[in-house]
């Protein structure tokens, strides 16, 4: 995962200046007020474990295990500013886990037109390691449920591991993709980023040439909701690379609903951006819909 507020110019430049001083003091200028720069400040604890995971602590006492980088020798301007950084310095081969937390707790980017309440009813598609998925049972408390949607088995280790060092009840894992329809699909495995696992062999995701997958149970939102026996769904957030084209297909009773959407909508599939797919699909369900950069805002009234 490339950290988001790397913006292509400002790497362009940093990359061409000559010897360290100059990158030095472009990044303690430029980069001065950056993403990273707020989740430092929002951070109590880091640690760079004996099992090669890395533990995060943030200053209201939710944590976190991530993985990693693969490429612990890489050098580029998202690892020279960590090393500028107070808490997070020690773990500049973990942007992916750093990338992944700045989304949620500086950005907070599937919040825009919807705040989560205590008792709301979750569905957390494409959980990942659970960064999303922790913020929401908080937010929903115990009388509220978060149903978390993990098809990648390691990704879903951390989840597990981070739902359960956080001490929450109010969540079940789910182990399967989201699909418009039952079945099994492969799982094509990113060698690029945790967050690139894709039903789609494409470079975007970092599957292209990749000749390692995984035959995976898929299903559809709404059957996973019938199976756990929960009342109408609030909100939904999906980030599932590429197969939210699909996923719409299999919700029809969701979308009955007064549900609120947060959607990844700039995947390529078929040579187009899927919000392109989704947009009209939810339009005709008849949902008002705003797309804000990468993601599609849907609901009834928004």
């Amino acid at each position: 995962m490339v950290l988001q507020w790397v913006t292509s110019m400002p790497a362009i430049i940093y990359k061409n200046l000559p010897g360290k001083t100059f990158k030095q003091l472009f990044i303690s200028s430029y980069y001065r007020y950056t993403q990273l720069h707020a989740l430092d400040k929002m951070v109590t604890n880091t640690e760079l474990l004996q099992d090669g995971s890395v533990y995060i602590e943030l200053e209201d006492g939710t944590k976190f295990y991530g993985e990693q980088d693969d490429d612990t020798s890489q050098r580029d301007v998202a690892y020279d500013v960590i090393q500028n950084l107070n808490k997070l310095r020690k773990l500049g081969n973990s942007r992916k886990v750093l990338g992944v937390l700045c989304t949620q707790y500086v950005k907070a980017e599937y919040e825009k037109y919807y705040k989560l309440r205590k008792g709301d009813i979750v569905i957390d598609a494409g959980a990942h390691i659970g960064t999303f998925t922790i913020k929401a049972a908080k937010a929903v408390g115990n009388e509220g449920r978060v149903i978390a949607i993990e098809v990648e088995e390691n990704n879903r280790k951390f989840l597990s591991r981070n739902v359960e060092a956080n001490g929450l009840q109010n969540v079940s894992i789910v182990p399967k993709g989201v699909w418009g329809s039952q079945g099994r699909l492969k799982l094509n495995i990113s060698r690029k980023r945790s967050t690139g696992h894709s039903f789609y062999a494409e470079a975007q995701f970092g599957t292209e040439h990749t000749e390692e997958f995984k035959e995976v149970e898929v299903d559809t939102v709404d059957n996973i909701i019938k199976q756990s026996g929960l009342g109408p769904v609030n909100f939904i957030k999906m980030d599932i690379e590429g197969a939210e084209v699909e996923a719409i297909k299999g919700m029809d009773e969701v979308l009955s609903g007064d549900v609120k959407l947060a959607i990844e909508g700039y995947h390529i599939v078929a040579g187009q951006r899927t919000y392109r797919v989704v947009i009209p699909w939810l339009r005709k369900k008849g949902f008002q819909v705003r797309r804000n950069g990468k993601i599609i805002y849907a609901g009834k009234k928004i």
